[in-house]
C-alpha cells in the first residue's frame, strides 16, 4: 500500500528479516544552536529557511555553516588546505548537521566516509561534549525525463546513508562512548515529494505534474529552490524538533500553499520513516551492497561514465567488478567491515 509520504509498506529498507531490531534514537532536546558542516545542497537558502521554520514554531535557534561548494567531509577535515578547512566549530553548539557528497559510493571507497564523519563528529564534540550530531542525506541529480529512476535511486540509497552511520556508531559503542550519530533523510524525504507531487494535488507544488514538482522544487538538476529547501527544513526540524509544525508567521518568499501543505507532509513522512526503518546488520548493509546497490548506483550514474567514451565505459565495468568484491571483503578494506 502506497502511504500519503510515498513510503510503501516495504520501503525503505530492505530484508527486513536480517535487521536488528534497534531503532535510532530521537533527538536528545531540541537544538538552539546549530551547526552545519556541508556543501552547496545545505547552503542558502537551506540554513535561512530552517530558522524560518524554527521560527514558525515559535522557537530562536541560531546557525552558524561552514558549506564549501563540492567538497567532501574528508575535505573540510584537511589541515593541509587552509581554503577548505572549516572555521573553528563553535564551542556552544548544541547540534551539527554534516553533509556527505551526493556521489555515495565513490565517498565510501575513496573518501573514506565513515572514518571521516568519526573525524568530524569528535571534533564537534570535542568543543561541545553533550552535543548531538547528524548526517543530513545528499540527494544525486535528477533528470526531468527520467524522475522516477531517480525517486527509485534516492529509496534505494536511504539504507546506505544509514548503514554509514550505524557503521560510525558501532566504532563509538567499541570505544565505551554513549554519544551516536542519527541521521536526517532529505533526501528521500525530497523523492517521495516529487513522488507524491507527480501522483495528486500537492497545493503549491504541483497537481500530479512531475515536470512541474521538480521545477518547483530544484533550481537545475540537483540546487533546491526556496520551495525545495523550505521542505528540506521542515523535514530537519521534524526530525530535531518536538511535534508538529504549525504555522506561527509566514515564510517569506515561500507559496502560501505551501506552507500549508507542506509542514504535515514533512510531519508525517518523518513519523513514518521512524517506524519504517530499522538499522541493517553490517553483514546486511555488505550484502544489500554487492546484491543490489551498487548495480543500481551505477546504472543510475552510467551516463557520467559514457561521456567519458570507451575510457569511462572500461572504468564503468571494472568499479561494478571491483567495488563488488571490495564489500564482500572480510578485511579493514571494506568500509562496512565489522567484526
Amino acid at each position: 500500500m502506497m502511504l500519503a509520504t510515498g513510503l510503501t509498506a516495504s520501503a525503505p529498507f530492505p530484508d527486513a528479516q536480517n535487521m536488528t531490531t534497534g531503532k535510532a534514537a530521537p533527538p536528545t532536546r531540541v537544538p538552539s544552536h546549530i551547526f552545519i558542516s556541508g556543501h552547496s545542497l545545505t547552503e542558502r537558502p537551506y540554513p535561512e529557511m530552517l530558522a524560518t521554520v524554527f521560527a514558525q514554531t515559535g522557537q530562536t535557534v541560531r546557525i552558524d555553516t561552514a558549506n564549501r561548494f563540492g567538497t567532501s567531509i574528508k575535505d573540510r577535515l584537511a589541515a593541509t588546505n587552509p581554503s577548505l578547512s572549516p572555521p573553528t566549530v563553535p564551542n556552544h553548539a548544541d547540534t551539527m548537521i554534516v553533509a556527505e557528497q551526493h556521489s555515495l559510493i565513490d565517498n565510501l571507497v575513496w573518501n573514506d566516509s565513515v572514518q571521516s564523519l568519526r573525524a568530524m563528529h569528535d571534533r564537534f564534540i570535542a568543543e561541545n561534549p553533550t552535543g548531538q550530531s547528524f548526517l543530513f542525506t545528499a540527494w544525486l541529480g535528477v533528470d526531468a525525463a527520467r524522475a522516477g529512476r531517480w525517486i527509485e535511486f534516492e529509496r534505494g540509497a536511504a539504507p546506505v546513508w544509514e548503514c554509514l552511520a550505524r557503521r560510525v556508531n558501532m566504532t563509538l559503542e567499541a570505544d565505551g562512548r554513549t554519544d551516536r550519530i542519527g541521521v536526517i533523510p532529505t533526501a528521500l524525504a525530497l523523492a517521495n515529494l516529487v513522488a507524491m507531487a507527480s501522483a495528486v494535488h500537492v497545493p503549491g507544488v504541483a497537481n500530479a505534474d512531475a515536470d512541474r514538482a521538480l521545477a518547483t522544487l530544484f533550481e537545475d538538476d540537483v540546487h533546491p529552490t526556496p520551495t525545495g529547501a523550505y521542505y528540506a527544513a521542515l523535514v530537519t526540524h521534524a526530525w530535531l524538533g518536538k511535534g508538529q509544525s504549525p504555522i506561527e508567521q509566514p515564510a517569506s518568499g515561500i507559496p502560501l500553499a505551501a506552507q500549508q501543505s507542506l509542514p504535515p507532509i514533512a510531519d508525517r513522512f518523518v513519523r513514518e520513516y521512524r517506524l519504517t526503518m530499522q538499522p541493517m546488520s553490517m553483514q546486511a548493509c555488505r550484502d544489500y551492497l554487492r546484491q543490489e546497490f551498487i548495480g543500481q548506483y551505477l546504472r543510475y550514474i552510467r551516463p557520467t561514465y559514457a561521456n567519458q567514451g570507451l575510457k569511462g565505459q572500461i572504468q564503468w565495468f571494472r568499479h561494478r567488478v571491483e567495488w563488488a568484491i571490495l564489500f564482500g571483503r572480510n578485511s579493514p578494506r571494506n568500509p562496512f567491515f565489522h567484526r
